[in-house]
């Protein structure tokens, strides 16, 4: 293979890394939405408590991880810009790689975070079932529990996408 091919073929990667990572977080970004809307219908009291647990289990409320994925998301669609920019070219330039290493920077910067919330999510249900039946009655428990549980698994997808998408935008930055 000539390096034209390889910068090719690291494209490529790139590319489907990227596609399935914007996928992937996009329905994460919808999940945390309807969480959002869910906790938006608890009772008053039980709404600030879901709230606040969140927030201190995960680091920030679930307003902030909207951002958090929405702009992961953004940095997605920059990197695809800059991917589509080296495979146009035949070369990376340097504000190719600026746009790739925030990406790569950002992404790693949120995977932490994003195990936390993974981790709170699938810890959650087990916290619901406990609640009295005076606070949630047992079919909005299991509504909920079911809920979280879809939650925890879509979060939980899109941080193992994550990896392959560092990993690809990295060899396409190691490029010459």
């Amino acid at each position: 293979m000539n390096a034209q091919t390889d910068l090719s073929a690291l494209c490529d990667r790139a590319a489907q890394a990227s596609v399935t990572a914007k996928a992937t977080l996009s329905a994460n970004e919808k999940a945390v939405k309807e969480l959002s809307r869910d906790i938006g219908a608890m009772p008053f009291v039980v709404r600030s408590f879901v709230s606040s647990t969140i927030s201190a289990g995960t680091g920030q409320d679930i307003g902030g991880w909207v951002k958090t994925i929405s702009d992961l998301t953004h940095d997605i669609d920059d990197a695809q810009d800059a991917i589509e920019s080296v495979r146009l070219r035949g070369s990376v330039d340097q504000d190719d790689r600026v746009v790739l290493r925030a990406t790569v920077d950002h992404t790693r910067g949120e995977e932490a975070g994003m195990e936390r919330l993974a981790s709170f999510l699938e810890a959650a249900p087990g916290k619901i079932r406990t609640a009295p039946p005076g606070i949630l009655p047992p079919e909005k428990r299991d509504e909920m529990t079911a809920m979280l549980d879809g939650h925890a698994r879509a979060v939980r997808q899109g941080l193992a996408i994550l990896p392959a998408l560092t990993a690809s935008l990295d060899a396409l930055l190691a490029a010459r």
